[in-house]
């Protein structure tokens, strides 16, 4: 049976950098600028210098498209304060918004971040209107409110 936002025609893969294909790898930054550098007008290097480092989680539609993304960033990669893997850079492109793709999203990149790193937590920065969101989700916020390219965000821990 599937989740809302999920169906049948959507092809889940989470591979590292290394592993991905050229298009994917084009596709997925070029949703990931339309999001969060146009439409949130986050300007900023969104190609961080940590993406070589990390798992990537894409649905792609039937036709070929990127329906959703997640960067999965492992243990340690940001220093010795990041002790639990991290998911970031979750997107659906705005299309595809209201229709449960990003639960689906989110539980599944829980599911590979756990399978990866079994013995660990999970982090995330999530922007503070998505808090409730992500509590639903079994997410606890663990800071205050705290602005990030004006945009307020929230610490959030999972596990």
């Amino acid at each position: 049976m599937s989740e809302a936002g999920d169906d049948d025609a959507i092809e889940w893969t989470c591979v590292p950098f290394q592993d991905m294909t050229v298009t994917t790898l084009y596709d997925a930054m070029q949703l990931r600028s339309r999001v969060f550098v146009v439409e949130q007008e986050c300007i900023w290097f969104e190609v961080d210098g940590y993406d070589k480092r990390c798992w990537h989680l894409v649905g792609v539609g039937s036709d070929g498209s990127i329906t959703a993304y997640a960067r999965l960033i492992p243990p340690l990669l940001k220093g010795p304060h990041q002790k639990r893997p991290i998911i970031s850079r979750v997107v659906v492109p705005p299309e595809s918004r209201g229709t449960g793709r990003g639960r689906v999203l989110m539980k599944k990149a829980m599911a590979e971040s756990q399978k990866l790193w079994p013995t660990e937590g999970i982090e995330i920065g999530a922007q503070q209107r998505l808090e409730s969101f992500y509590v639903s989700l079994g997410f606890k916020t663990v800071s205050e409110p705290y602005d990030e390219d004006g945009i307020m965000h929230v610490d959030m821990h999972y596990g």
